[in-house]
């Protein structure tokens, strides 16, 4: 009796069941498997089925038409295996299945196996095979829970094999540099962190030595280890949160115990970074995720090794990057995690941008005595000549390489072989091997140094060699196995000799190269325009012509120009195709051979300008110190070309009394050619500047339509570069500006809210939204819902305050220059009692410390906890600053602002329904919390001495004392007095509890005393 035909709707459900608990399945043998023979009585029921599956899989294999291997989607399988019991599956509908195993926690998938598995962490096809059934499996399997565990032992028992792996033909020579290496790894530092560096030419074994000196390590401990290679366009390390990912991401393959909980974290670190955007994007550290590694480290007890590859490509991203590096590296001590072992490689000079850091040095100079003779043998170099080989060539690779083959050809004999000492020796060896071909390959084999890449079409264009010949030749120059790398279709000269004669070639023979250059620029035009640029700017002679004009090189071509080919182009011209993509040049990059020219030379203002539009303020001080002269900073003209750019750099980094002075030099007309186009980022800073010392009349000019309009367009700028939601975006408010406002006045608007009318629901949520997510970035719960009164609303959206971001650049400046300055003194001094801070001002609540461990962290923590004006003005009264005090005034501005005091001029924006002078909200939330302590005086006076005061006591007397004997005789309590400070210029630190105390009766002499805020020891 035949099996009965199954429903279609029916057979195909049983189908993807059966696939979502298999793995790769034979669709074919899956439906006879599912539905019996019964399917053969039915072709259309087969073929309706057969297409219901395929929808729902992939072709994972087609070897012929009759062996075709699927698998079913990720997605499909979540969602079916979801809706099955968790025991669901058995051998009557998948056989056994290793997901079925998975699924029912069997066998190999028991989950104490699977630990078992993931801590012995030594055999790699197992737990690669774990990790791919259980996460097919889902999280109905046991063992889900531990895929990270798996994934993370897997990775790890990879990188042990690549390594092995590499290292099983032996490593023979360099016995003294590999003792240091190991030597290094068994006494790490703390901050701040020291790398041993390994330098020397590119193919002496760099990476061969340090991986065998971790293998060595690896005999005698357990490292927990960390490889960054800055050669992924994705590690930027501008962006701390991209470096603690991936370290995070290491360390959990070290510690498969922590990397559930490190993945959870870098979840949520992307979550958060999703939310703190514009400016804060860049600069954000996450302290979450810091604290994570640093727990798990602390936790294994381990020795953690960190190399830091590719530290060439970090240094041409910016002349500070190393240095910057370095700075986030030192956050794993100081949050916890103990001493580290840093090891650097890379070429002599990539850490002079940051000596100190360099705690011990292994140049390796020339190859090992093992490794010449590996490349002799490789040569096929009879062994009679090796030892006069060794003798001549020393420790070069490339004139051993080179005589070896003069010698082997007998192209010379041993006692013509040139001086090697003698500038042109590798290049005349390359000229007597090349010279013994047949002229045409000679000819071919020179133009090799010239040329990328032979091919039969490059030939025929660039060498006028006919079309027929030009094929020949390359199957001829493929032959040449010691000069060529390729095949009969194309070949390309090896890298060491390109490496070592193309520039002597060009020196030697300028006009034949430059001949080659001009042609190969015309016929890869159309072909590859980056090649094509690289020939045409080769082929420039810079003796007389000028040097090449960024502006004047297409930026995709420019990008496309790999390292290698931009380190063959002249100094000039390889500023030029990095200035073009938006890169630093190389000028400045090491010591000038004198003082920066006066005036400055262009690629110093161009690197100032690239610097400043990436918003990469400590590269932009790197570029101006490097490149424009102390004497053209200070005595500079107003009329100078450059002043607006150099205004925007003070603007941009914060120094805010330096850029007012300058900005007070310029004509009124500055503004209206900064805005003629092409706009650049002085417009923005010059129309911040009118706005924040110029307001009422930049609200007058913006009520003319056509100068409006090119405010408008200014604003459409990247955020990274201006102060959104700022006086610049009140003053469009202000001036009534019509239309769909440009995103920072929206922002301004909303960070406003029910001050105004018609509030826009879904800006204010936006608004809301990022700063949730500063907040959110030191795991402070939200319950700030930002609705309310107008103090409430206020502090939901005061982590936005614009100003203190740059305050974060003026501490960052001090940080670096290394000296006793107040800032970082002043900060870290605020961090040993945040939460205290944060509780008395009405902040964050209840929240334990945090090991915030640098001083821009403080910044940012306070500034997430909505006291980014609060901090800046208790500093700055107490301990002047120059730029500080402009800081905290623009602060203040804001923040009475946005908790209801118009403080931006005489004009409001139409419908302000707040007050125009008098106590802000938030200034008399912060008064009526003190007032209402059982002891309302000790409260206030706590206030007073939360900010670093120092000497600031009598500081405070002597600015606040007049203005406070006034307030004490004000009738109406805290408020009235706290009315009568704020209007008289106190900023809302100090004016909160000297209003309490005023209105509690205490006398000038007590409440500001000559001696100081120590006040009674028992307060």
């Amino acid at each position: 009796m035949s099996d009965p035909i199954p429903d279609l709707d029916a057979l195909v459900a049983d189908l993807r069941r059966h696939a979502a608990l298999t793995g790769e399945f034979d669709p074919a043998r899956a439906l006879r498997e599912v539905a019996g023979d019964a399917f053969y009585a039915d072709p259309l029921l087969m073929a309706e089925a057969m297409s219901a599956l395929e929808a729902d899989c992939m072709v994972v294999s087609a070897k012929d038409k009759g062996n075709v291997t699927w698998e079913i989607r990720p997605s499909v399988r979540r969602k079916v295996l979801a809706a099955l019991e968790p025991d669901a599956g058995s051998a009557s509908d998948a056989g056994d299945s290793l997901i079925v195993q998975a699924r029912s926690g069997a066998g190999a998938f028991r989950p104490d196996r699977l630990q078992q598995l993931a801590e012995e962490r030594n055999d790699l096809s197992k737990l690669a095979q774990a990790v791919a059934v259980v996460e097919k499996a889902g999280p109905a399997a046991p063992g889900f829970d531990m895929l990270p565990r798996l994934a993370s032992a897997a990775n790890m028992a990879e990188q042990i094999r690549r390594s092995d792996t590499k290292l099983a033909a032996g490593f023979f020579g360099r016995d003294a540099e590999l003792e240091q290496i190991c030597a290094w790894l068994a006494t790490p530092t703390g901050a701040p962190v020291t790398a041993l560096h390994v330098s020397g030419a590119p193919g002496l074994g760099k990476s061969m030595l340090i991986e065998r000196a971790i293998q060595k390590f690896r005999e005698t401990a357990d490292p927990v280890l960390v490889h960054l290679d800055f050669a992924r366009p994705g590690l930027r390390v501008v962006r701390p949160v991209s470096v603690f990912e991936e370290i995070s991401r290491q360390v959990g393959d070290s510690l498969p115990q922590a990397a559930a909980r490190l993945q959870d974290e870098r979840i949520r670190a992307g979550e958060t970074l999703a939310l703190a955007q514009g400016a804060y994007h860049e600069r954000w550290v996450p302290q979450r995720l810091l604290r994570a590694v640093a727990g798990a480290i602390a936790g294994a007890g381990r020795p953690v090794v960190i190399v830091l590859d590719s530290m060439e490509t970090l240094r041409w991203r910016g002349e500070t990057r190393p240095a910057a590096l370095f700075e986030l590296l030192d956050r794993l001590p100081l949050a916890g995690a103990g001493a580290v072992s840093v090891i650097t490689a890379g070429i002599d000079t990539v850490l002079n941008a940051a000596p100190e850091r360099v705690g011990a040095c292994v140049r390796l100079a020339g190859v090992t005595e093992g490794q010449a003779l590996a490349l002799l043998d490789e040569a096929q170099v009879d062994p009679a000549m090796r030892a006069r080989l060794l003798d001549y060539a020393g420790q070069d690779p490339l004139l051993l390489m080179l005589a070896g083959q003069a010698l082997k050809s007998g192209a010379l004999q041993a006692a013509e072989l040139p001086d090697p000492d003698r500038d042109g020796a590798a290049l005349a060896l390359f000229d007597a091997c090349v010279d013994l071909l047949d002229p045409s390959l000679a000819r071919c084999a020179r133009a090799g140094l010239v040329l990328c890449q032979l091919d039969g079409p490059t030939l025929s264009a660039v060498l006028d060699v006919s079309e027929p010949d030009a094929g020949n030749l390359v199957a001829r120059l493929a032959g040449q196995a010691w000069l060529f790398d390729g095949d009969q279709q194309a070949v390309r000269i090896k890298p060491r000799l390109r490496r070592g004669l193309a520039m002597d070639l060009r020196r030697r023979d300028p006009t034949g190269t430059r001949a080659i250059d001009l042609r190969a620029a015309r016929w890869f035009l159309d072909r590859d325009p980056a090649l094509a640029l690289y020939h045409r700017l080769q082929s420039a002679d810079n003796s007389t012509d000028d040097d090449p004009d960024p502006a004047g090189i297409e930026a995709v071509a420019a990008r496309n120009i790999n390292s290698i080919l931009l380190l063959e182009l002249s100094e000039a011209a390889r500023d030029a195709v990095l200035q073009a993509t938006g890169r630093r040049s190389g000028y400045g990059r090491a010591p000038l051979d004198g003082a920066p020219s006066i005036p400055p030379d262009p690629r110093a203002l161009r690197d100032l300008r690239i610097a400043l539009e990436h918003g990469d303020v400590r590269e932009a001080d790197q570029a101006a110190e490097a490149g424009i002269a102390k004497e053209t900073g200070a005595g500079i003209g107003a009329d100078a070309p450059f002043a607006p750019l150099l205004l925007a750099h003070h603007w941009l980094a914060g120094r805010w009394s330096r850029a007012r002075l300058l900005f007070d030099q310029l004509p009124d007309t500055a503004l209206d050619r900064a805005l003629e186009p092409p706009l650049q980022i002085e417009a923005r800073v010059l129309a911040e500047l009118w706005a924040e010392y110029r307001f009422d009349a930049l609200v007058e000019r913006l009520k003319v339509p056509d100068f409006a309009a090119k405010i408008r367009q200014v604003l459409q700028g990247p955020e990274r570069i201006g102060l959104a939601g700022g006086a610049l975006s009140f003053a469009m408010l202000a001036a009534g500006i019509a239309g769909n406002p440009p995103p920072p006045v929206a922002r301004g608007r909303a960070m406003l809210g029910a001050l105004l009318p018609d509030m826009p629901v879904d800006t204010r949520f936006d608004v809301q939204r990022l700063a949730d997510g500063l907040r959110a970035s030191f795991d402070w719960a939200d319950d700030l819902a930002g609705e309310g009164d107008t103090a409430a609303m206020a502090r939901a959206v005061a982590p936005l305050n614009p100003c203190a971001l740059r305050a974060l650049e003026l501490v960052n400046q001090q940080r670096i220059a290394g000296r006793a300055h107040v800032l970082p003194r002043c900060l870290l001094e605020i961090r040993d009692r945040l939460p205290a801070v944060m509780d008395l001002f009405g902040a964050v609540a209840g929240i334990s410390a945090r090991p915030v461990p640098m001083a821009e962290d403080v910044v940012v923590a306070l500034q997430a906890g909505g006291l980014g004006a609060e901090w800046i003005s208790g500093v700055a009264v107490c301990h002047p600053v120059d730029d500080l005090t402009a800081l905290a005034h623009a602060a203040e501005r804001w923040r009475r602002t946005v908790n209801g005091v118009w403080s931006y001029g005489a004009t409001p924006p139409d419908g302000w329904r707040g007050r125009m002078a008098g106590a802000d909200a938030g200034a008399l939330a912060l008064a009526d919390s003190l007032a209402g302590q059982a002891d309302p005086v000790t409260a206030a006076r706590a206030a007073l001495r939360a900010w670093p005061l120092d000497d600031g006591g009598r500081v405070l007397r002597r600015r606040y004392l007049r203005r406070y004997t006034g307030a004490t005789g004000i009738t109406g309590g805290h408020e009235a007095a706290l009315a009568a400070l704020q209007d008289a210029g106190i900023p809302m630190v100090f004016a909160a509890p000297l209003a309490v105390l005023a209105a509690s009766g205490v006398a000038p002499d007590d409440a500001l005393p000559e001696t100081g805020l120590d006040f009674d020891k028992g307060d």
